[in-house]
């Protein structure tokens, strides 16, 4: 899907922030690092990030600047579309939800432990398929953040 819009995740990033901190900025680089992810449009979030690159650049914490400066505009595609669920797009939570399912499904059944195999197996096949549709039926009536959720005559008209 190279046409497909790249996000990079905000809550990674913030995390990264944490892990390379010295421990007298651990209280106020994360969050002046999120601060810029919360701002109510582009132009200002790469206001605020240039803000944070320039103040952590200028005191010696060349590391702390690099995570935000590095892949900057990832980390704002968000903001291209309906701000209802910005708060929802600029993480991955979702999708690593779904991929540690399948992770812990597959290394319980022991798929995927030859490295020359190019294709799955049935068994490796079935499961990813039972855990799609168990992840599925447990997010049917769960509505994320920003999306309403169509009633069934709406679903089934499209």
């Amino acid at each position: 899907m190279p046409n497909a819009p790249r996000q990079r995740c905000t809550v990674h990033k913030t995390r990264n922030i944490v892990g390379r901190c010295p421990k007298h900025l651990r209280e106020i680089a994360p969050k002046e690092a999120s601060e810029i992810w919360k701002a109510p449009n582009r132009a200002e979030a790469r206001s605020r990030a240039q803000a944070f690159i320039a103040k952590y650049r200028g005191s010696g914490h060349d590391t702390l600047a690099n995570i935000i400066e590095g892949d900057l505009e990832a980390t704002l595609t968000f903001y291209d579309l309906d701000a209802s669920i910005w708060q929802t797009m600029r993480s991955t939570n979702v999708l690593e939800r779904t991929n540690r399912e399948f992770r812990a499904r597959f290394r319980a059944i022991g798929a995927h432990q030859e490295a020359n195999k190019t294709e799955a197996s049935p068994a490796t096949t079935r499961t990813a398929v039972l855990v799609a549709i168990r992840l599925n039926d447990e997010a049917k009536n769960q509505t994320v953040k920003g999306f309403k959720q169509r009633n069934r005559a709406q679903r089934t008209a499209r």
